[in-house]
């Protein structure tokens, strides 16, 4: 299943009706093989194996550390990356290879921030990209990204509320 929302936890469908249907369809058939996309990171964590010409190999630490190098190599050119795995189950996923997608700002984006910071607007970006593709969009519409003030989604996650 591709884009699917929908999950069975203890019982209990949760997600939109029609993504359920599907997935409890395919559960009954027993033919399940999950096709999955995510962040590198996030992903590898679940993958064992990794997909070369028609065999799957065992993905070692050091080949996993070079994907997600590659990709944060990508990133930093301002591509969106997206790592894509499949398997029988969520738990042994196949690393299947990235995607880099290029998503470029409109063109008006530069010139609001001009405007934004000859008023004295402090302007702060939050996306849910990865930090190196973050960086590289900011860059290129002329956002100020200084050393010390980006923070990932899991920087972020750890910061007390209080």
């Amino acid at each position: 299943l591709l884009c699917n929302n929908a999950q069975l936890v203890a019982g209990q469908l949760l997600g939109q009706p029609t993504e359920g249907a599907l997935l409890v369809a395919a559960l009954k058939t027993g033919a399940v093989e999950w096709l999955v996309k995510g962040s590198v990171e996030v992903l590898m964590e679940d993958c064992a194996q990794y997909h070369q010409g028609s065999s799957s190999l065992p993905l070692s630490p050091n080949t996993k550390a070079a994907i997600i190098s590659t990709a944060q190599q990508h990133a930093r050119h301002g591509l969106r990356v997206v790592c894509l795995a499949r398997g029988s189950s969520l738990q042994s996923l196949v690393y299947q290879g990235l995607v880099g997608i290029q998503d470029p700002p409109r063109e008006a984006v530069s010139h609001a921030l001009d405007v934004l910071y000859s008023t004295g607007v402090n302007v702060k970006m939050v996306t849910g990209d990865a930090m190196e593709t973050a960086c590289a969009v900011a860059r290129a519409v002329g956002m100020h990204v200084s050393p010390g003030g980006v923070f990932s989604g899991n920087h972020l996650d750890s910061v007390d509320d209080n």
